[in-house]
């Protein structure tokens, strides 16, 4: 070997170590009964110089195993110990949090388990908060006897198997089901009486009930419809075990047309009374227009249609004068002579007449010589919201002469009155004659002459809708074509 050859340079001195790491993974691999490959002891020689580099940074040793192995050792880290502290940190963590969440879990259950003062029966007691009925029924010793199981005849099925008692909560009975809901606040005052009855179960279905026109009052001038008709559903159940059938439930309680007869009663004793004409308009109708506009008095004209149609210009007037105008037929016939098609032909007849000529509608008649009867509101099917008559027959179609006119016109006047005249149907200079004197006593006597329905609306109780004069039938209501009892209280009409 020559002498440049015997020198190695620094960078290979390691070549001994590279020996005898190459010679341990040998040995490694021997001990497992099979060589290394030759890439393998390359690969331990090439990295044995990290391998001290890391030792001396890391300050650690090696320790020698068996087989020639060796595991690397640091002198100055423990790194067991260090993760060992970590999980007792956690550790107590945890275990604070758990204590914590037990005093909470403890103060929630001791408040909501807390005893509350109430009153049952005029004694104080101390019950706990959320307790139900029963609870405290139970707690009180209240003795109270229990309804009766019974049918939906209400016949008894068994004796005591009804609802145990009857409660009262501040004043206030609960029904079953509220008071088996409710749960106690504090506070309350709690009555506890004997148990109602409880009913079988029981199977329903239900059938419509028509209403029926009733009639209230016997006489007066005025008739109106205080209360539309409305179909009822009725409840019809079947008990599952009586098998009993029972039919004293409404779903919706049928509501029976009513016809309200009476005398309007001005409010306060009101001297007001109506001056009234019929079968206008008329040649005379011009000289009642202005005898009443001299005088400041108002009246109501009650008109057929066809002299409507034959002076529709006079019809405008009346209305333009601040008279009222309603409906007396279109031909004058006896209304209770007709038959349905005939009596609505009159009737809507003339109503449509009024309208198209002055603009006026109304559903206000008076019927030509008074006669309607109960049949003509049947026939009415809801067209008609009030039928006038008179108390202070003039009789001037017998043609008495002016002054019995004025005498019939005001024997027995009273606020309220009624007085029928006529501006048509015949000769009606009487009429003229007799309407000065008529008004200037009244007027002497403090009445004040009104319209028709200025008339109605000084009496409270009739309706706001039929003092209108044009009243008609709601679109939920529907006209009875049967005349019955009263079977509802009268509510105002719509």
């Amino acid at each position: 070997m020559s002498e440049d050859s015997s020198r190695t340079p620094s960078h290979r001195r390691p070549t001994r170590r590279s020996a005898h790491t190459t010679g341990a993974a040998h040995a490694h691999y021997s001990s497992l009964g099979r060589k290394p490959a030759a890439g393998a002891a390359r690969h331990a020689s090439a990295h044995a110089p990290s391998r001290r580099a890391g030792a001396q940074q890391g300050a650690s040793s090696y320790e020698n195993l068996s087989h020639g192995t060796r595991r690397k050792v640091y002198g100055d880290r423990t790194p067991h110990r260090t993760r060992g502290g970590g999980d007792g940190n956690r550790l107590g963590a945890a275990l604070g949090l758990a204590v914590v969440i037990a005093f909470l879990v403890a103060g929630v259950l001791l408040w909501t388990h807390r005893k509350v003062d109430v009153t049952v029966n005029g004694e104080q007691a101390s019950i706990r908060i959320g307790s139900s009925l029963e609870d405290v029924h139970t707690a009180s010793g209240v003795k109270t006897t229990p309804g009766d199981y019974v049918s939906v005849g209400g016949n008894v099925l068994s004796k005591g198997k009804g609802y145990a008692f009857a409660v009262s909560v501040d004043g206030t009975e609960l029904s079953p089901k509220k008071a088996a809901d409710y749960h106690i606040r504090g506070g309350e005052e709690i009555d506890f009486a004997d148990g109602g009855n409880r009913m079988e179960a029981y199977d329903v279905e239900y059938r419509e009930v028509q209403p029926k026109l009733v009639f209230q009052g016997e006489w007066g001038s005025v008739s109106y419809v205080g209360q539309w008709g409305k179909v009822g559903r009725q409840e019809i159940r079947t008990g599952r075990k009586s098998k009993e059938v029972s039919d004293s439930e409404w779903a919706e309680e049928v509501q029976d047309c009513v016809i309200v007869t009476k005398n309007p009663q001005p409010a306060d004793g009101k001297k007001l009374v109506a001056l009234t004409f019929d079968d206008g308009p008329s040649t005379y109708t011009e000289a009642y227009l202005k005898i009443l506009e001299e005088h400041h008095a108002k009246a109501t004209f009650f008109a057929l249609g066809e002299n409507v149609e034959a002076y529709p210009e006079l019809a405008r007037k009346v209305s333009e004068a601040g008279h009222q105008i309603c409906n007396h037929s279109t031909h004058h016939p006896s209304l209770s002579t007709l038959d349905a098609e005939g009596f609505r032909s009159e009737i809507v007849g003339a109503h449509d007449i009024i309208k198209e000529a002055t603009g006026v509608e109304t559903t206000t008649i008076r019927p030509p010589y008074g006669d309607f009867d109960r049949n003509c509101w049947v026939m009415s099917a809801g067209a008609i919201s009030a039928s006038v008559l008179w108390n202070q027959d003039t009789l001037d179609w017998t043609m008495p002469g002016p002054d019995t006119i004025v005498n019939n016109a005001l024997a027995g006047i009273e606020p309220g009155s009624v007085i029928l005249m006529h501006d048509g149907g015949g000769a009606r200079d009487q009429d003229v004659q007799a309407l000065p004197t008529i008004i200037e006593r009244l007027q002497s006597s403090g009445y004040e002459l009104v319209t028709l329905s200025e008339l109605l609306a000084s009496d409270p109780d009739i309706p706001e809708a039929v003092v209108t004069g044009n009243a008609t039938m709601p679109d939920d209501a529907i006209w009875p074509t049967e005349i019955g009892e009263a079977t509802s209280e009268v509510t105002e009409v719509g």
